[in-house]
This record gives structure tokens, sequence and C-alpha cells, in this order.
């Protein structure tokens, strides 16, 4: 929403520099808690998010946001979607440059437990 709100009201960079309010800050248990100002300036962006009480139990969706930099990329894109291994400990040792990559893809495979071996081929 804050790079929606950014391209309606053709706000710079520079000018949300230190603009930290996320929308969380906005809800209370009884519903919005905009203070008017700011209400002001969604109202005239039609950006306002009406009078309905915000359902807090909803299940959040993702959303994409841009990067640092406000722009899409395809990395960025990657990154946000990309399933997330847990770090091991072994794979420093094992991926490394005074390694043979055979020797380190045989031992890579070895440490996770996915290596042709006689018990489950």
């Amino acid at each position: 929403m804050a790079h929606l709100i950014q391209d309606k009201l053709q706000l710079s960079k520079e000018q949300l520099r230190g603009c930290t309010l996320r929308v969380s800050a906005l809800i209370q248990e009884q519903g919005w808690a905009i203070l008017h100002p700011l209400q002001a300036i969604l109202d005239v962006a039609d950006l306002s998010p009406g009078r309905d009480r915000p359902n807090v139990n909803a299940e959040d969706e993702p959303v994409w946001c841009p990067d640092i930099n406000g722009n899409f990329s395809v990395s960025s894109a990657y990154e946000a979607i990309r399933f997330k291994r847990v770090d091991v400990r072994w794979h420093k040792h094992v991926w490394n440059a005074n390694v043979h990559p055979r020797l380190s893809a045989n031992a890579s495979q070895l440490c996770s437990n996915v290596a042709s071996t006689d018990d489950n081929v």
C-alpha cells in the first residue's frame, strides 16, 4: 500500500525518507485509528480504508513489496518466494576452493542423506 500511496500522491523518495508507519499501527481493537490529517490525505487520494472494522483474525495475504530502491526485480521477487533451507554447519567445509567440485557434490549428497547407496537404491 505504501508504494501505491507514493504514486497516488506523487511523493518522491526524499519526501518519504524516514517514514516508518505500518498498517498495524493504525489498527486498534475497535477499528481504524487514523488521525484526521492522514485520513484527509487518504480520502483525497481515494485510498481510504473505509469505516469497516479491520478483520484482524483474517489470514494475511502476501503482497508484493518492491526492493529497497522501490523497483521490481526478478532477483528480489525470487528471494521473496523461494524456499529457504536451514543453514548447516558442514556447508563451508564441503563447498570451498580447496575441495574438488566432484568431491564436494558427493560429500554434500552424503551429508544430506540423498546419495545413492545400496540401502536406498
